[in-house]
């Protein structure tokens, strides 16, 4: 991706569909699984990329956005918490050292 080109591309399941398990939800599917789904076709890996996840925790019953460093950005935490529906009052925003990207968004993106 080049420019402003960048968007945000994911794997949604409704709630109801994830299993809990040890008191939190989060899909069984990684960025490995699903990567040939959402244009694994390019000439990328899925480590390119900056990503993160959605998880739930039963402790508080909150939202876990875990994110690659990169996208705690002003522009971009407000842009994931509206794509994932996510309240900000009932969502914990973090880093996760599984999501480190080789190619970053551009500022503004």
């Amino acid at each position: 991706m080049a420019g402003n080109d960048w968007a945000i591309v994911s794997v949604l399941n409704e709630f109801k569909h994830v299993v809990a398990v040890g008191g939190f939800r989060t899909m069984d599917e990684g960025h490995v699984d699903a990567w040939p789904r959402l244009g694994g076709h390019l000439d990328f890996d899925y480590g390119a990329f900056a990503r993160g996840r959605v998880n739930w925790r039963e402790e508080g019953d909150r939202f876990l956005l875990l994110l690659d460093p990169i996208l705690l950005r002003r522009e971009w935490v407000p842009r994931l918490l509206e794509h994932f529906a996510l309240h900000p009052a009932r969502t914990i925003v973090m880093t996760d050292p599984h999501y480190r990207s080789r190619r970053h968004p551009p500022a503004g993106a």
